[in-house]
């Protein structure tokens, strides 16, 4: 009964802050920490485990099983009409997570935002991208990163980003409600990413 007053708590006020008209991304780390908020006090082992099971969790970070194992419990505690914005922001930011190691060995001091790593990423695979991407020395850094933390960094599933941000960015957006279906669809396209990313690790 208790969890039941404190999910619906917790719902009222990640709705109520997805209302305001922030920029996005300011707005998406407000909503990312009442996610920590309330995530963090509850006991959510079961669900780690099931990440556990699920994935390979030495090729990725503590991090991101963290983020992985909240959003499995929020999936499974959130009423069935209600919004499920939040798992897709804890699956979202899975997926930025694992980015931000890489780019972070690069330069530790830069901001790095989700569109930009997927711009440079984009310009790595592809050679052109429609995205802002980073400077000349720190993408001549990434090509070298990339080449000493994976096999075959052009088999990396580069493409499904941009999915996977644009749906993130609009789980932030006031007026916009997730459907558990929307979830489940946005988690398979994460794992269809990380398990990619995972193979390739080395």
């Amino acid at each position: 009964m208790l969890l039941n007053i404190q999910r619906d708590r917790f719902l009222d006020d990640f709705y109520e802050l997805k209302t305001k008209n922030e920029e996005i991304e300011n707005k998406i780390s407000e909503l990312e920490q009442k996610i920590d908020a309330y995530t963090n006090k509850l006991d959510i082992q079961v669900y780690q485990r099931i990440i556990n099971t699920r994935f390979n969790v030495s090729k990725i970070s503590s991090l991101s099983v963290k983020y992985m194992s909240s959003g499995q419990f929020l999936m499974n505690t959130i009423d069935e009409m209600s919004d499920f914005s939040p798992v897709i922001i804890q699956y979202g930011r899975t997926i930025e997570n694992e980015l931000k190691e890489i780019f972070l060995s690069i330069d530790a001091s830069k901001k790095w935002m989700l569109g930009l790593m997927q711009g440079s990423l984009e310009k790595f695979k592809y050679g052109s991208t429609e995205l802002q991407h980073c400077n000349t020395s720190h993408f001549s850094q990434l090509v070298v990163e990339l080449e000493n933390q994976f096999n075959s960094p052009m088999n990396l599933k580069i493409d499904l980003i941009d999915y996977l941000r644009n749906v993130r960015n609009s789980a932030g957006h006031s007026g916009t409600t997730k459907t558990k279906q929307e979830a489940i669809n946005y988690i398979e396209k994460v794992n269809d990413f990380l398990d990619k990313w995972i193979l390739e690790k080395k």
